[in-house]
């Protein structure tokens, strides 16, 4: 079936009419569900400018955009844009790559979505860890974007596998927070920073680090200021009433869980300082809210303490001088780790799962930059990790005086 951005807007709209398009989440019309269906191997082929695809890997750290065509699962859509993306994972050779639906055609969606994103997996020698890591956070009911495998072939040529990561962006926010109106911030990794107060100048903090990318006409920096000034400022004693207006707490607590269930070194306390986040506020005067991007890194490091460099973190640093959200972070790192379970586990299964789905195909990537003993090995110590994880955190739990415990009801 061929059709172009025009009439996918039609389509669209005959499910939605009007205006509610934009209001109405995923969660209740999600045309998008099999798009991102983990339990198939996707098939993307784009046809473009064999010229076209030559000047995109040759100037691969740009963001120019070429016009193609898309087909996936019998579908064919006309007018969209691709370019290569990413910061230090971009590749001439195996480049990945963000296809616009809207760019030609203002407003145009395919299966609800903006844009894809197909990630070249580079820095990922197991071409497993973002996936597996974004699936444990979204189990664990942190918002995260949903993820599957795919072959891509450019011109009839297989690229190699890729993985397809729903982007942060409006429909991201409809689906997660049921508002897609907010201001949306990505976090960009300029110079180590540990959300310290940069002063009272809006330019010392936007576009670098946090770059703005709902809403630039109506910006609300100040509130992202006062956001940062409060959490420099507070005290252990006043921080909960202080951070309130400003930060969903809990939320952040059972983000941060996760990211230490998953060894992450590259998150927000990470060895270069935070990194690889999106800021999310939904409305004038609500809390900010953290989203998980780029795992690349994770499930590498199955020794790394629970504590690992939280305290350089000045939210986490004050926050787990509170007693009671020391406790409820505890909490929700022991039940990250109970949903993962070791050998045999939740994890350990969809990891087997997963390199059925995939590894034929890897194996075929001949543009992945490493040899098939490193990929092979790489497998390995990803399963190993795994399983050695949880008996770890099990442990350092118990040396904390975790063993199952409910939370203090005090702490929600």
């Amino acid at each position: 079936m061929k059709i172009n951005n025009l009439i996918l807007i039609g389509l669209l709209a005959s499910f939605c009419p009007g205006s509610l398009l934009a209001q109405v989440p995923d969660s209740v019309i999600d045309s998008s569900t099999k798009l991102y269906d983990s339990s198939v191997l996707h098939q993307f082929d784009l046809t473009m400018s064999p010229d076209d695809w030559a000047l995109l890997k040759q100037n691969y750290t740009e963001d120019t955009n070429y016009k193609a065509t898309m087909s996936w699962s019998g579908i064919t859509v006309t007018d969209v844009a691709v370019r290569s993306r990413g910061s230090s994972s971009r590749s001439g050779v195996k480049p990945s790559l963000k296809i616009s639906i809207d760019k030609y055609v203002d407003g145009a969606r395919f299966l609800l979505q903006k844009s894809l994103v197909l990630i070249n997996m580079i820095q990922d020698p197991p071409m497993l860890r973002d996936y597996l890591s974004m699936q444990m956070f979204r189990r664990a009911g942190v918002p995260a974007p949903r993820s599957a495998f795919a072959r891509v072939n450019v011109n009839g040529e297989y690229q190699g596998l890729f993985l397809l990561v729903e982007d942060i962006d409006t429909p991201f926010l409809a689906r997660n927070f049921y508002t897609n109106t907010g201001w949306l911030y990505e976090y960009n990794l300029v110079n180590i920073y540990h959300f310290e107060d940069l002063g009272d100048d809006p330019a010392a903090y936007s576009p670098d680090p946090f770059e703005l990318k709902t809403n630039k006409k109506t910006p609300n920096t100040g509130e992202l200021i006062a956001f940062i000034k409060a959490v420099n400022s507070t005290t252990p004693e006043t921080f909960v009433d202080d951070i309130a207006s400003h930060l969903d707490i809990n939320r952040l607590l059972r983000h941060v869980a996760v990211e230490t269930y998953l060894g992450e070194i590259d998150g927000l306390a990470g060895v270069v300082g935070s990194n690889n986040f999106y800021l999310y506020q939904a409305g004038a005067g609500t809390p900010f809210e953290f989203i998980p991007w780029d795992k690349s890194a994770a499930l590498n490091y199955w020794d790394e303490p629970i504590f690992a460099r939280l305290d350089e973190n000045v939210i986490l640093h004050t926050a787990l001088q509170v007693p009671e959200l020391k406790q409820r972070f505890l909490f929700h790192l022991n039940e990250v780790n109970r949903l993962a379970g070791g050998k045999d586990g939740w994890l350990d299964r969809l990891t087997a799962q997963a390199i059925a789905l995939t590894k034929a195909s890897a194996i075929e990537d001949k543009n992945k930059p490493y040899t098939q003993a490193e990929y092979d090995e790489a497998l390995d110590w990803t399963i190993f990790s795994i399983r050695s994880r949880f008996t770890f955190i099990q442990e350092a739990l118990a040396s904390e005086g975790v063993q199952n415990q409910e939370p203090d009801s005090r702490v929600q």
